[in-house]
């Protein structure tokens, strides 16, 4: 450890693109190897890879922010033009770079020159990276997700999500219980609670897989491969005339014996991955992990920490085992070999909590529950795991009987929101949006006009416009005619667009709920509304300072000076007490400031 250090700062400039464990690392060895009290981990805004980014500055800040949350003192920011100005303007001496090899350094000693040219006196300081990380790079776990492979070893689960979000189009829900807790029933019923709402959801069943890889598939590895060596492991007895497993006939082995159970377990395992790799090439969507033993076999990182774990009373267990015609010895040697139900919680919270990512739904599939349960879980998930609303405008386009494909809308409309003029009205104030609509939705005369209106109402967003409402009201309307949707629908779309103007009182309870959500964040926690608040200085950053000041406080004052800031009986409830006292004290700030 450098102890000149111990009091500096230093800055860590990368893409993040996304942040790998190799940036981590590096961060975590300035402060530890080098000693650097602080970092800066500074995200590059790059116009020169404008558009060609996989994921927004909005999108890459908040990645980084969750990666590097358990290392103290990391500050994860922004910076344009070049770096050594941003440490200069910050009082940094300091900057780290990580190299993973000899071409890696030739071109960050050639930086270091460069950077000199610009500000003589910025220290570099150049970490190798470790061996086993040397060859991770944001291009290579980019090409990694983009085969269908798994990239855990290579980032955070967290990060892992937003990937096969972003690139895949995957999301992915584990879901495991005891023997008849009714995982299969519950996944069921989440495919056909998907199918109602436009979107696609799948049952990738482990049993099955196994099944597949021990009677059906025909490839060598499997054929000449795996049955070959389950056969030399557990004799002859175990194969049929056909070269095929008796499953059945290997059961009653390995369930006798933990010895040969884990055996079995160690063959499986490669096989098995690979042909969860190949099944989730061919979908896109929800994703329904079925796996009894995602706690035993530690295959937690396939569903990124996002776990269903399926219940069942003690009654509904027994009527159902007695349908599956099995003694009770073999009922007791499966119970054996898995944790009960309580193990199966401890082992998923723990690796939510080692991670500090995941989710844990606990779900009573008991024969008496109600099955609007699985309706409200359904929707739980949805708002958790679809972190870029990408689910929910595919199943809105299914619903709708847009003509031609989801992707193409929804491409254009998130390339647009992820513009880097944009600080506030993004892609993460629409999906904001669609999850506080859940909680309204069944108060709208039309709710698929509302969520249409949703994505399109901040489409158009130009610096200095005073339109910019109705220029994304007409590309809405355009939106909806090429979609082949009714006029009707088109024009009421256009409407919506045009009432987030705020200029008009709301004629309608489609354009009450639709003004009340793009003003929720009015009533946030005072940290989320300062934030709001200071991105929404961002955006206006090209107005002289005092004319900006002026006009702001005319804007909050004619939502403060109104009788209600919101037109819902729901969100003057939840909301309006709040919004009025952080457009008070953002009114305050603004007359006291300099």
């Amino acid at each position: 450890m450098d102890d000149d250090n111990k009091s500096k700062v230093a800055v860590f400039p990368f893409s993040a693109d996304p942040i790998h464990y190799g940036h981590i690392d590096t961060i975590r060895r300035a402060k530890e190897e080098k000693g650097f009290k602080e970092v800066h981990a500074a995200i590059l805004e790059n116009p020169s890879k404008k558009g060609k980014y996989t994921f927004s500055l909005e999108e890459r800040t908040e990645m980084a922010k969750k990666s590097l949350s358990s290392i103290p003192n990391v500050k994860v920011v922004s910076f344009k033009g070049l770096l050594v100005d941003y440490a200069y303007e910050q009082m940094i001496d300091d900057v780290i770079k990580g190299v993973r090899n000899e071409e890696d350094m030739k071109y960050e000693t050639l930086l270091k020159d460069v950077n000199h040219s610009q500000i003589k006196g910025i220290r570099h300081h150049f970490i190798h990276a470790r061996p086993e990380l040397a060859h991770i790079s944001s291009t290579i776990v980019k090409a990694i997700e983009e085969a269908q492979g798994f990239t855990h070893e290579y980032v955070p689960l967290y990060v892992k999500q937003c990937l096969e979000a972003r690139m895949s189009s995957h999301y992915i829900i584990g879901v495991t219980g005891e023997i008849v807790s009714g995982k299969s029933h519950v996944t069921d019923g989440l495919i056909e609670i998907g199918k109602k709402r436009g979107i696609p959801a799948y049952n990738l069943d482990l049993d099955e897989i196994g099944h597949d890889i021990l009677e059906k598939l025909k490839e060598p590895r499997y054929v000449l491969g795996v049955r070959k060596e389950l056969e030399h492991s557990f004799g002859k007895e175990i194969m049929d005339e056909n070269g095929c497993v008796n499953r059945k006939v290997l059961g009653e082995i390995v369930f006798n014996d933990a010895a040969k159970l884990k055996k079995l377990n160690q063959v499986m395992e490669l096989p098995m991955e690979v042909r969860v790799r190949r099944e989730l090439l061919e979908n896109k969507g929800l994703v329904l992990f079925n796996a009894a033993l995602i706690a035993e076999s530690n295959k937690n990182y396939i569903c990124n920490n996002n776990f269903i774990l399926v219940t069942a009373d003690k009654q509904s267990k027994e009527r159902r085992l007695k349908l599956r015609n099995l003694t009770l010895e073999q009922i007791e040697r499966r119970l054996r070999s898995q944790y009960n139900t309580a193990g199966k919680a401890a082992k998923l919270k723990r690796f939510i909590s080692d991670e500090g990512h995941g989710n844990l739904w606990v779900f009573d599939n008991s024969d008496n529950s109600d099955p609007r349960n699985l309706e409200k879980l359904f929707d739980d998930i949805i708002k958790e795991v679809d972190i870029y609303g990408e689910l929910r405008f595919m199943g809105l386009w299914n619903r709708l009987g847009a003509d031609g494909s989801y992707d193409v809308a929804y491409t254009k409309i998130r390339e647009e929101l992820a513009k880097p003029h944009r600080y506030y009205h993004t892609l993460n104030h629409i999906v904001k949006m669609l999850n506080s609509f859940d909680e309204v939705k069944h108060q709208a005369q039309n709710p698929d006009m509302i969520e249409l209106g949703i994505w399109t109402h901040d489409y158009f967003y130009a610096e200095k416009s005073k339109v910019n409402e109705e220029k994304s009201a007409d590309f809405a309307y355009k939106l909806c005619k090429e979609a082949q949707l009714a006029e009707e629908f088109a024009k009421g779309v256009h409407r919506l667009n045009i009432a987030t103007k705020h200029s008009l009182a709301p004629t309608t309870i489609n354009e009450a709920i639709m003004i009340d959500l793009d003003l929720t964040i009015l009533g946030e926690s005072g940290e989320m509304f300062d934030e709001y608040d200071n991105k929404i200085t961002q955006e206006y950053s090209w107005i002289p300072e005092e004319q900006y000041k002026a006009g702001r406080i005319a804007v909050l004052e004619s939502f403060l000076n109104k009788e209600h800031v919101y037109h819902t009986d729901y969100f003057r409830g939840k909301c309006e007490a709040r919004a009025k006292e952080n457009l008070q004290r953002s009114i305050s700030r603004l007359r006291s400031e300099p």
